[in-house]
């Protein structure tokens, strides 16, 4: 039996075994809720080659602007300091319009760990709402700064 692959939160794994087991999902037409029935209909016929893709560690950017209570509280410094911390690259930057510019580049789960602390920001902060934009990694940034 060839290897087949499934996904779970994100890890992908690989079962020689019987993949029934794998591939249990409810199917729509069902009329039991709760009650998960082999759906393999997606699956493609026995031998045909698959390719399998698992990015870990999938490197990126990451364009954020946060929006609230953020400038004249440390928002640059505790941005600065916890990417470091992190090991993520790029910069923080106060806009005109009251908000904070934060151009972060790193391996993905990093970045995740990194959006995690500004929506906390520093104590006198309070975070309204964060925009992100996924970009493609430049690798242009060799540490993290604050812009003027």
């Amino acid at each position: 039996m060839i290897p087949l692959a499934f996904s779970s939160n994100d890890i992908a794994a690989l079962n020689h075994a019987d993949p029934s087991t794998l591939f249990i999902n409810p199917l729509p037409e069902s009329e039991e809720e709760n009650l998960y029935k082999k759906n393999d209909d997606l699956l493609p016929e026995l031998g045909t080659a698959v390719k399998l893709t698992i990015e870990v560690n999938r490197k990126i950017q990451l364009y954020v602007l946060i929006s609230g209570k953020v400038q004249g509280v440390g928002f640059r410094n505790f941005t600065q300091r916890n990417a470091k911390q992190i090991g993520i690259n790029g910069y923080a930057k106060n806009l005109a319009n009251g908000k904070v510019e934060v151009v972060a580049e790193g391996e993905k789960v990093l970045l995740d760990a990194l959006v995690k602390k500004l929506w906390q920001g520093p104590r006198a902060s309070k975070v309204d709402d964060i925009k992100i934009e996924e970009r493609a990694f430049t690798g242009e940034y060799k540490t993290f700064g604050i812009r003027y």
